[in-house]
């Protein structure tokens, strides 16, 4: 309330309503962090930790466990990647498609198949044991971590997420137009973080 009546806006700026300067509201939240004010991020070191091993031995440390990754390295062979050579062996935009595409195409799973049999199997429009979508390690981790019900789960996506202070809001959870409002110099982030007897600074009337 504060802020909505007796802060300072930039010239030309309207007044914000006091629900723009709470976090926990669609109206104050910054819409890059969602007001938590850091962002969680993957990067290939963070989800490949030993890039001498190969896509079989595991080298997409990201990717999930038992049937589940096992059914995306069958996808890859299909999708014509090397999954027996050393990871830091394929090509840096091989990698980063692995890691990071959005991109989720379906294809023919051959169970158990090498490469060059799959490729005989598709050359051949041999049925294959079933379709499968394809999964980045990045859209992997960032979908469990938001939405798994598993707290085993979610502890193991967490351990390949990388936390940065969010560069919208430089932390302060609130979107920019509500930072711009200050009083006695100070947006309402930085007045929150203050000591409650800290003496108000000369001239701190509200403008």
């Amino acid at each position: 309330m504060l802020y909505s009546r007796a802060g300072t806006y930039p010239a030309g700026a309207a007044s914000l309503p006091a629900d723009a300067f709470s976090r926990n509201t669609v109206e104050g939240a910054c819409p890059s962090c969602r007001g938590q004010g850091s962002v969680h991020t993957v990067t290939e070191r963070s989800m490949v930790p030993d890039r001498l091993l190969s896509i079989r031995e595991g080298a997409i440390a990201a990717w999930p466990v038992a049937w589940h990754g096992q059914n995306l390295r069958d996808i890859v062979v299909t999708l014509g990647f090397d999954i027996d050579a050393p990871f830091n062996s394929l090509s840096a935009e091989d990698r980063r498609w692995l890691l990071f595409t959005d991109e989720q195409p379906q294809v023919p799973v051959y169970a158990g198949f090498s490469a060059k049999e799959v490729k005989q199997a598709i050359r051949r429009k041999d049925e294959p044991s079933y379709m499968g979508t394809f999964t980045s390690a990045k859209r992997h981790v960032l979908h469990t971590f938001a939405n798994s019900s598993s707290v085993h789960h979610r502890r193991r996506a967490a351990a390949h997420l990388i936390s940065r202070q969010c560069r919208s809001c430089g932390g302060k959870r609130l979107r920019r137009d509500a930072l711009a409002d200050t009083f006695a110099g100070l947006d309402i982030a930085e007045l929150s973080r203050g000591p409650l007897r800290r003496p108000a600074p000369s001239g701190a009337a509200a403008r």
